[in-house]
């Protein structure tokens, strides 16, 4: 029998700990969360029926996306090697709208809206260069969505669920961001599918794109519903940039609303909690109490409102905005000859923010 002394017993364990003191610093993978970027998420589509023509949106054939994406990222020695996109829950906004015209004088040959419409991507995994640039195929897939069409006279549903399109190559980059990393990458999506009550076969092409900024808190969150606007859809309000009190970068982006007048307002609580009272043409979802208005009023362009918020300058002392703290944020516009009113607003969006 073979006997070890003491350090002869501890030659393996000294060998496997040298060894990992010298070797190169150990993969880390793990997954991101990015909030989206709504403005900068824009994106374009075209679409035709087959043996009908092609569609027309409402009010144009373009939309933002809100929401959230999950990156896995691997690291080595703080450098990134390598990524992959592993969901996305990301709305439509607005809300999808399109026709195809009829013949002059008469009613439109088809009609079609699709609530609730969700979509996500996926990736296998892709290198990541020096510089942060990425080039992978991404499959862009419905994740909910019920699309309505109203064909000579008659309205069908149809659930979108689970639709996925080809894998379609793209390309951007994921570097440091203002709370962790940034990703900026343009996306292309086309989908195919047939009504199967109607027999409409309707094609879809998409492209634009997916930016996100990885956030320090769990937010935003929308919140409170309206009604339509004289544009033909909802006014959506988001907050882009990063809640980190200390950066003083957020944005609030409204639309689409008519190109009239607005003000944004704010406050710490919310009316039947989230659900709101009818006001207007639209709908109060904050407050009402104190109510929090960020003066000059701002004149919409392309159908859109923005303003940047000045953590160092509130409307009022308590108004001030701290990190720890949870808002409520919402548009008030002008929209003279539609509504019985003439008034209308978003809804409203969530923001707890963070040092």
């Amino acid at each position: 029998m073979i006997k070890f002394t003491p350090w002869q017993k501890l030659l393996p364990t000294t060998f496997l700990l040298t060894c990992s003191l010298l070797s190169p610093s150990a993969a880390a993978q793990v997954e991101h969360e990015f909030v989206l970027d709504r403005p900068g998420c824009h994106w374009n589509w075209s679409g035709m029926i087959a043996n009908l023509g092609f569609l027309e949106g409402v009010p144009d054939s373009t939309f933002t996306l809100e929401g959230r994406i999950w990156v896995e990222l691997t690291e080595v020695g703080g450098v990134l090697q390598e990524g992959r996109m592993v969901v996305m829950d990301a709305a439509i906004v607005p809300m999808f709208q399109a026709f195809i015209p009829g013949a002059a004088g008469y009613p439109n040959l088809v009609d079609l809206w699709v609530e609730d419409l969700v979509f996500s991507v996926d990736t296998p995994a892709f290198p990541i260069a020096a510089d942060g640039s990425y080039a992978v195929d991404t499959t862009v897939l419905i994740q909910s969505g019920m699309l309505h069409a109203v064909a000579f006279g008659t309205e069908t549903i149809t659930d979108l669920a689970g639709i996925t399109a080809a894998p379609n190559p793209t390309s951007g980059i994921i570097v440091a961001g203002p709370d962790g990393y940034y990703i900026d990458g343009f996306q292309i999506a086309m989908f195919d599918f047939t009504d199967p009550t109607s027999g409409l076969t309707v094609s879809f092409n998409m492209n634009g794109w997916i930016i996100g900024n990885e956030s320090c808190s769990s937010g935003p969150n929308t919140v409170c519903g309206t009604e339509k606007n004289s544009t033909g859809a909802s006014a959506h309000i988001s907050a882009t940039g990063s809640y980190n009190v200390a950066s003083n970068t957020m944005e609030l982006y409204t639309a689409p609303t008519p190109n009239q007048f607005g003000i944004f307002f704010y406050s710490s609580t919310l009316v039947n909690g989230g659900a709101g009272f009818p006001l207007g043409d639209g709908r109060l979802c904050i407050g009402p109490g104190a109510l929090n208005r960020l003066y000059p009023p701002v004149l919409a362009s392309g159908n859109v409102m923005t303003r940047a918020i000045d953590f160092t300058n509130p409307p009022a002392p308590a108004a001030q905005i701290t990190a720890g703290s949870t808002w409520y944020f919402q548009t008030w516009f002008r929209d003279p000859g539609f509504g019985p009113v003439g008034f209308n607003l978003s809804n409203a969006v969530e923001v707890s923010f963070c040092p």
